[in-house]
């Protein structure tokens, strides 16, 4: 355990990106330990879960110990806490889209601009998690613009983006949209 990573992801994480409550908890008292400017190694980081309660909630100092163990090193930090923030992401990506699937197919055709504003706000808010990551996409700023459906003008980074709204809908879709509108190369 490696306490000066901390700084190398403290801006890139949040500990909602983690999928398991108990890495949600660790990540939390790491967090705590660095804002309070204290040493985080395996010892610390236990009393700090401890003080918060939640030490026993992830598994324990057993549990702690197999995490400490069985991570392979700290230099790549950086790549793994991007990897876990980008899969965060594209978890959100499926809730919404199941989410606005579900508004679509029950809502009545009078309550669309109802459906699309809220299927908006989701992928708004998704694409501000997204932004705040310099990692993931390079989205310094995004305006969607309602346009006749089925398509839908977006302004990304000052260049204008047609999608139609299975576009819209689909992860991979919006994702390769998006990738050709901005000429995003992945590292």
């Amino acid at each position: 355990l490696d306490g000066r990573c901390i700084e190398k992801i403290a801006l890139l994480l949040a500990p909602d990106d983690f999928t398991r409550e108990k890495h949600r908890h660790c990540y939390r008292a790491a967090l705590h330990l660095h804002e309070a400017k204290q040493l985080i190694d395996q010892v610390t980081l236990m009393q700090a879960m401890r003080e918060m309660g939640t030490l026993e909630a992830a598994g324990g100092m057993a549990w702690l110990s197999l995490l400490v163990a069985g991570v392979p090193t700290s230099v790549h930090v950086e790549h793994y806490a991007r990897i876990i923030h980008n899969t965060r992401i594209l978890r959100d990506l499926r809730r919404a889209g199941a989410k606005i699937t579900d508004m679509a197919n029950t809502a009545p055709p009078n309550k669309l601009n109802g459906v699309l504003d809220e299927a908006f706000a989701l992928m708004n808010d998704i694409l501000q998690r997204a932004e705040a990551n310099p990692q993931t996409l390079e989205i310094q700023s995004m305006t969607i613009i309602k346009s006749a459906p089925p398509h839908y003008v977006l302004m990304v980074n000052g260049r204008t983006v047609k999608m139609g709204l299975d576009d819209l809908l689909s992860p991979k879709a919006f994702q390769r949209q998006m990738v050709a509108a901005l000429d995003f190369i992945p590292s």
